[in-house]
């Protein structure tokens, strides 16, 4: 069930019906979540972790167990799972999710998760966490907390973009990423923090120190 704490700050996790969590980071995000969205099947996955939604969104299609808890029912064939939840997160005013529960699986899938992140950055700030990393999409300058060492990778759909960065083992200047896989591994903590900024949205992958 979800630990109901007033004082605790609002942590609302969108789940899905991917790879179960197992990752530290992740049960932390799940242990601290004050309510659960889950779209579709990732309401079982949920439950199967000691957890219980308190919304399911979806065509309902893929849900084994019965739940009391909102169920709203989505069925445009034309968006996936994640955008219809993160269409009525929007519409509800919220604006921080983690999501969870959208790695592993098929990789059109998780292909297509990344830029259904990038296309609403601007409107609702996300965090998704993997069983190997977070991943979050930046513009402005956004400074991170870190570990030293812990591997960085900036991925830039457009080769134009522009991306400063501190505190990283090979820092960026107004610079571009002229090939694919240059902010591939190649970015290094060096403290407990380094910030990131860009002309256009980036994705940022903090890959875990296991």
């Amino acid at each position: 069930m979800v630990k109901k704490n007033q004082s605790k700050a609002q942590s609302v996790v969108l789940f899905g019906n991917g790879d179960v969590p197992i990752h530290r980071e992740t049960k932390h995000v799940l242990n601290n979540a004050t309510s659960f969205i889950c779209l579709d099947g990732g309401a079982d996955k949920l439950n199967s972790l000691g957890f219980e939604p308190n919304i399911i969104i979806g065509d309902l299609d893929s849900i084994k167990s019965s739940y009391n808890c909102t169920i709203i029912e989505a069925k445009d064939q034309y968006k996936s799972d994640l955008e219809k939840g993160l269409i009525w997160c929007i519409k509800n005013d919220i604006k921080h999710l983690s999501l969870v529960g959208f790695s592993g699986g098929r990789d059109d899938h998780n292909f297509l998760t990344f830029f259904i992140m990038l296309r609403y950055a601007k409107k609702v700030k996300m965090t998704l966490y993997s069983n190997f990393s977070k991943v979050v999409c930046v513009k402005d300058q956004t400074f991170f907390k870190s570990i030293p060492n812990q591997t960085i990778s900036i991925i830039a759909p457009d080769k134009d973009i522009l991306i400063t960065t501190s505190n990283l083992e090979y820092p960026l200047n107004e610079e571009k990423l002229l090939f694919s896989s240059q902010g591939i591994s190649n970015l290094t903590s060096t403290g407990t923090s380094y910030s990131i900024k860009a002309s256009n949205w980036v994705w940022v992958f903090e890959n875990y120190l296991f």
